[in-house]
């Protein structure tokens, strides 16, 4: 009786340390995870940054800007920046990279790309990008430990018991700019 009563509480003792450790790994991968994610929203108010920048700087120059690009850079608050999910960031990643490029495009057109301001803007977004690019490959490896702790076989309940599900991945496509 006595070594049934140990070898069930050692099970039931193993299964907690199980269930807890795995709670603290998808918990503190979770964290890093939503650092991450604040991270990219930062780049990306960076970069709208820039171009409102470059926009005063084409407008001050006498270049008008078309409404789509005026109606882009007229976000009142970094709110509309901020995105919850991969759908929202690929949106805003999106509208960003086509502004920048009809930006570069229409300044280049009308001569301000021997502008010393225009140069340190333009290499400034190119360094926000590359940054851009490595955090989304820092989050993207981090879906992937964390979809390994929530689908992996032995912890699948631990993940079901705290309803905690898989995550997405960020697609990113590379755009090569000529300098």
């Amino acid at each position: 009786m006595i070594p049934a009563i140990i070898t069930i509480s050692c099970i039931l003792g193993l299964w907690l340390i199980i269930i807890i450790s795995t709670f603290i790994v998808l918990s503190s991968l979770r964290k890093k995870l939503q650092r991450r994610e604040h991270s990219i929203n930062v780049i990306l108010a960076q970069k709208y940054d820039l171009l409102v920048s470059l926009g005063k700087l084409m407008q001050g120059n006498g270049i008008t800007l078309p409404e789509n690009i005026k109606e882009a850079l007229n976000i009142s608050d970094y709110s509309s920046l901020k995105t919850i999910n991969t759908q929202e960031r690929l949106s805003v990643k999106t509208l960003l990279m086509k502004t920048v490029n009809t930006m570069f495009y229409i300044a280049e057109e009308n001569g301000l790309s021997s502008s010393s301001r225009y140069i340190t803007i333009k290499n400034s977004i190119s360094d926000i990008d590359d940054h851009h690019r490595k955090e989304i490959a820092l989050y993207n490896s981090d879906i992937t430990a964390y979809n390994y702790w929530v689908r992996a076989y032995l912890f699948r309940p631990v993940a079901y018991l705290f309803r905690i599900k898989k995550k997405e991945w960020i697609f990113t496509r590379t755009i090569r700019r000529k300098n």
